[in-house]
């Protein structure tokens, strides 16, 4: 399994080249995807989220790139990536309630 599987669905699902096209903004970005998946895999994606911050704290945008090339551009300075990244998964809290149930009622 790929490490940070979930945050990868998510980044390159959603954040690819044409998402500026069909989205307002990257908060909408989010809001699309936490209404098109389950809450566990939005809860997993943001738990891996705050999983890479503590990972590569002082290293957060080179490591992003390593890790998920060809996305989007989180900052210019670590500092800059670690915001976008907590924003990301604030994001993810606040939108979860947007995902569907399945047919039995379970998140």
């Amino acid at each position: 399994m790929r490490e940070y599987d979930a945050l990868a669905n998510l980044l390159e699902s959603n954040f690819h080249q044409d998402w500026d096209l069909e989205c307002e903004d990257e908060d909408a970005v989010v809001r699309q995807y936490a209404r098109t998946n389950l809450q566990t895999e939005i809860d997993r994606a943001r738990e891996q989220t705050l999983a890479f911050i503590a990972a590569h704290g002082l290293d957060t945008c080179k490591a992003f790139d390593r890790h998920f090339p060809s996305t989007i551009v989180i900052g210019s300075t670590d500092e800059e990536g670690r915001d976008w990244l907590l924003w990301l998964a604030q994001r993810l809290e606040e939108y979860r309630d947007l995902a569907p149930t399945r047919p039995d009622g379970r998140p």
